[in-house]
């Protein structure tokens, strides 16, 4: 446990059994879908499955679905990045991903021109897109994440660049 993590965790007071929580089945969600998708498919329909994956069990799980809580997401955000936190989460939240990315660039099965933090800042951008459905307009979903996973993994996959 890094010690930026320690740092947040400490600020949250009452929030901080709701992290724990949280990352600890956000860690067996990770772990779940890396088991049930083929990680050796075809970049788009490994991130499509695990975005239904993950879809399907944040509506499932009670202490996962929170983080759509837009009042309670921010707030934890908000805290953590006050007290230095956030980067340990997200460094924990991130990391399979980033293997993943790394693998994706050394078969060369996505660009390479682009870092790592920004080819998993625009997978990152998905669930955000998800938690603002009411301002965007709720009738476009779930039609519009997909419009938009299909379109960042064309853009990633156009060698041509």
């Amino acid at each position: 446990m890094s010690d930026e993590y320690k740092s947040g965790l400490k600020c949250l007071n009452g929030y901080a059994l709701f992290i724990e929580i949280f990352l600890r089945e956000n860690e067996e969600l990770k772990r779940s879908m890396m088991a049930k998708v083929n990680l050796e498919d075809e970049p788009a329909k490994v991130l499509k499955q695990m975005m239904e994956l993950n879809y399907s069990v944040m509506n499932d799980n009670p202490i996962l679905k929170e983080w759509y809580n837009k009042a309670l997401f921010n707030k934890l955000e908000k805290e953590f990045f006050e007290h230095g936190g956030i980067e340990g989460i997200q460094e924990m939240m991130n990391s399979g991903m980033l293997e993943l990315i790394r693998n994706w660039k050394s078969k060369g099965k996505i660009r390479t021109d682009l870092e790592d933090g920004m080819i998993l800042a625009l997978f990152n951008s998905i669930p955000y897109i998800d938690i603002h459905r009411d301002e965007i307009g709720v009738s476009f979903f779930p039609q519009l994440l997909d419009y938009m996973v299909e379109f960042i993994m064309q853009g990633l996959t156009d060698m041509q660049r």
